[in-house]
């Protein structure tokens, strides 16, 4: 699967868990603070709120899986690893709570990458740490607003 391939299926995944927010595939930025906030003001339960995600490739490994005399013209098979930085951005109202749905909609996220057969097999993880990984989980101030952030780590193995 290649990279633009494999970006959109996280995309996909991501926009299949229930009250997501808004996802972009890319890093996004702005010039001003409204502008950094409306990229990621969704409405949910009829309320405009903060909820936005972010795909990014950081990097990517290769690996050689063959080599042999047939292959030499072509110098072998390699597979690559991609690692994606998945951000997620979310309004903070101390006196809801928003912490536990936050953290529970960050759980749903982690737990369909997971679930996903596109993006890995789910055999060759047994017994190791799952490829989608909460590496952070704080507030920030983002757009001038203190949020709750979360960054979640992937690899995946083309």
């Amino acid at each position: 699967m290649s990279e633009a391939t494999t970006r959109a299926t996280i995309k996909a995944i991501l926009e299949s868990v229930s009250n997501v927010g808004v996802v972009h595939d890319y890093e996004r930025w702005a010039g001003t603070i409204p502008d950094v906030t409306t990229a990621f003001v969704t409405t949910i339960s009829g309320a405009k709120l903060v909820r936005g995600w972010t795909i990014t490739c950081q990097s990517w490994t290769p690996r050689w899986v063959a080599y042999d005399e047939d292959e030499e013209a072509d110098g072998g098979l390699v597979d690559r690893t991609y690692v994606y930085k998945i951000r997620g951005y979310f309004g903070l109202k101390d006196a809801d709570a928003t912490e536990k749905t936050v953290f529970a909609l960050v759980e749903a996220v982690c737990d369909a990458l997971d679930a996903d057969k596109t993006l890995h097999d789910e055999e060759a993880f047994e017994g190791q740490t799952p490829p989608a990984t909460l590496t952070v989980f704080e507030p920030r101030m983002f757009g001038g607003v203190l949020c709750h952030y979360a960054e979640i780590t992937l690899e995946v193995t083309e």
